[in-house]
């Protein structure tokens, strides 16, 4: 039943499906398989990394422990188990729009807004949720925010290996040559994925160290959950500043590292 409902929603989208990556003329030649190391002297990859890496600490945090949060500000089962249906389903809209913001508009937008409202959202719903009217509207929002959030992966690997500078700012176009343009694209893909990887493990194991005491409801985060609320949103904000260089007005570094790139890129594999 699952499978043919999926089927029958996303099935009919398929043919609206567009590539990020331009398609490259196939040649037989070493660079299709070879990674750029140059992309790692953007600081492009550094910011949407720190911001990567804090955004996967905190991101399941939620879905992991929301049903038990519920149960103990004195929720039952079909409650509980709605609040975290909603904060899945939410997630739909969200990489929708994070993913529409993130084809048309500078990267760091994005990179700054998902986490930014997200942990507005931790701090101020979820700390403070002792009903289940409080705690829907923080799966919603919550969902929605955060959850299109890895879709910005795609956007990443493009900005970094565009034959073209990064949107939104003029001069030259720099970047991977296009002829390992795509195997460039799909390491940093594997990276970025890896780091959030490496943030769920982190941020559970800590996690689990911080939810601890017995409940008192009139407390922040029901007491219990206060410090994994600190966490989440902690981290949360952290990772927004992956995106401050939208509001950079003079990127010398950005600028720096274009000016410095001479001659062919170096490749390695």
């Amino acid at each position: 039943m699952l499978t043919s409902t999926q089927f029958i929603l996303v099935g009919p989208m398929l043919p609206l499906l567009q590539p990020r990556v331009l398609s490259l003329v196939h040649t037989n030649t070493p660079s299709e398989t070879s990674f750029d190391t140059t992309v790692f002297t953007n600081p492009l990859f550094y910011s949407a990394s720190l911001s990567n890496i804090f955004q996967g600490l905190a991101f399941f945090l939620p879905f992991i422990y929301l049903p038990t949060y519920a149960h103990d500000i004195g929720l039952n089962n079909a409650k509980s188990t709605l609040a975290l249906s909603f904060l899945n389903i939410s997630q739909i809209i969200g990489q929708i729009g994070i993913g529409y913001l993130s084809d048309h508009h500078s990267i760091y937008i994005p990179l700054f807004l998902s986490p930014f409202f997200s942990a507005l959202c931790t701090f101020l719903l979820w700390g403070f949720a002792k009903s289940f009217a409080p705690l829907i509207i923080f799966s919603i929002l919550y969902g929605i925010f955060s959850g299109g959030y890895s879709v910005l992966y795609c956007r990443f690997a493009t900005s970094l290996t565009s034959t073209e500078e990064l949107r939104g700012v003029e001069g030259r176009g720099s970047g991977v040559e296009r002829g390992n343009q795509r195997a460039t694209g799909l390491w940093l893909y594997s990276i970025f994925d890896f780091q959030r990887g490496v943030g769920n493990i982190v941020g559970g194991v800590v996690s689990g160290a911080l939810v601890k005491g017995r409940v008192v409801e009139v407390s922040y985060g029901a007491g219990k959950y206060e410090w994994l609320v600190v966490l989440v949103g902690g981290s949360l904000f952290v990772s927004c500043l992956g995106g401050s260089g939208w509001f950079v007005k003079d990127r010398r570094l950005t600028l720096r590292w274009r000016r410095g790139k001479e001659g062919k890129p170096k490749a390695v594999g």
